[in-house]
């Protein structure tokens, strides 16, 4: 299943994470990386790559799908 990256000011589909195998139901922006949590029990850790473009750079399988951020730079999970 495929999770989409949107511009919030144009409304475009400006990326499309296609590495879950099952429905992404969470995004984060962290630091320099973008995480993602499927209904496939995993959390993939995405960044970018020299051309602009994302890849998966540490996956997990903790069966967990959604997490959120604080300002502290701290990650719950």
């Amino acid at each position: 299943m495929d999770g989409f990256g949107w511009d919030l000011q144009t409304f475009q589909c400006i990326e499309t994470l296609n590495d879950h195998a099952d429905a992404v139901m969470s995004v984060l922006c962290w630091d320099s990386f973008l995480l993602s949590g499927s209904l496939d029990s995993t959390i993939k850790v995405w960044a970018a790559t020299e051309s602009g473009n994302l890849e998966v750079v540490y996956l997990t399988s903790l069966e967990v799908v959604y997490f959120t951020g604080h300002a502290t730079g701290q990650l719950f999970v």
